[in-house]
């Protein structure tokens, strides 16, 4: 979660800053994926929980050469119901113009959503996990030491 989740806290902080290019949407649709799920919601007979996206392709030119994009946001953002990614893929439709951000250290690197996302809810759960488990860590070590000291003055 550390790993994964601040790494895409930190691309999409860096969007902030990135400059904008005219583009245009080539294609966009809902894409239907699916994860493992032990959760309530949405969950079939198999365990299977479905899970729609948006898949979005877009050209854009710097400094003269054009390039092509598929990156929405950093982040991955899924939808329970497809109405909701249907909602947004309609915002991006074939043929419409839209401000592409692209790192200006490498113009291929492009989003059409500046910012976090969800990924600082990555982050944060592993942040809230890893205390967790060091509040596990040293309650345990000072029972065990509690126990060793009270075996040490039982003996003789």
């Amino acid at each position: 979660f550390f790993v994964l989740g601040g790494y895409q806290l930190l691309q999409g902080l860096k969007t902030k800053g990135w400059p904008a290019a005219q583009g245009k949407i080539l294609s966009s649709k809902v894409q239907l994926g699916s994860s493992n799920s032990h959760g309530p919601a949405r969950t079939t007979q198999t365990g299977i929980r479905r899970r729609y996206s948006v898949d979005v392709r877009y050209q854009y030119e710097v400094d003269g050469q054009k390039i092509e994009g598929s990156r929405l946001r950093f982040g991955k953002v899924s939808y329970k119901k497809r109405s909701k990614a249907q909602k947004e893929k309609d915002f991006f439709l074939p043929g419409k113009e839209v401000e592409v951000f692209y790192d200006p250290a490498n113009p291929q690197s492009s989003v059409l959503v500046k910012g976090i996302g969800l990924s600082w809810l990555a982050v944060g759960l592993a942040g809230a996990m890893f205390t967790l488990g060091l509040v596990v860590l040293i309650k345990t070590a000072k029972g065990a030491r509690r126990n060793s000291e009270r075996l040490a003055v039982d003996q003789p």
